[in-house]
């Protein structure tokens, strides 16, 4: 089963994560916590490979800290920008397939994947092409659970001040669209944190059953 969370910084994502991560343990269920941008995403498969290459970044320091060197932030920069993130699609789909072969065919493991697909959809939509998302959506394979971890733009602010509210509201209107067109979509308030995680783990297990 492969189970993804998406939906703003400061959704609480990690928090419900953790919590159902645990739960499905509890019951005898293993699982893997893989994430999107550090796991699957072409781009931290490459930095890895450079920093087994030409060593390590401090270990203060985050990989993806455009501080770490000015090498990496270049990199870094140019592997968001949005006509890269365009191309690097299809190899993203590629290394996803592999870890669901590896995890959940040959070892039976829940996958729980923090972002998807869906959230790199987001980071390249303008407002215009909305047909250019609609036409990935349509190959990108749909998760067993595909959750959005749904906010108001303020409280998301309020818990991860990285991103402005205007460009939280922004991003918000796009995950709501986005998931409107997913089949089996689950949309989960996490105004209260027990109540979301209940709710999560209650739509999960249901699933599984």
């Amino acid at each position: 089963m492969l189970i993804t969370l998406s939906g703003l910084d400061g959704a609480g994502k990690s928090t419900l994560i953790r919590r159902l991560s645990s739960e499905l343990e509890a019951s005898g269920r293993r699982t893997v916590l893989l994430t999107m941008y550090d796991d699957i995403a072409l781009y931290s498969i490459a930095r890895r490979l450079r920093h087994a290459v030409g060593g390590q970044a401090h270990p203060d320091q985050h990989p993806e800290d455009p501080r770490t060197d000015q090498r990496s932030g270049t990199a870094y920069r140019v592997a968001r920008m949005p006509f890269v993130r365009r191309l690097s699609f299809i190899g993203d789909l590629i290394v996803l397939l592999g870890h669901r072969f590896w995890h959940e065919l040959l070892w039976c493991r829940v996958i729980i994947l923090d972002r998807y697909v869906y959230d790199s959809l987001a980071d390249v939509a303008d407002g215009r092409r909305w047909g250019y998302v609609r036409s990935w959506m349509r190959v990108v394979p749909t998760p067993d659970v595909p959750v959005l971890v749904d906010v108001d733009p303020d409280v998301a602010f309020e818990r991860k001040q990285e991103y402005s509210p205007a460009y939280l509201a922004w991003r918000r209107t796009v995950y709501l669209w986005i998931f409107a067109r997913v089949p089996r979509a689950v949309i989960i308030r996490n105004d209260d944190l027990d109540r979301a995680s209940a709710e999560l783990i209650a739509t999960v297990l249901r699933r599984l059953s």
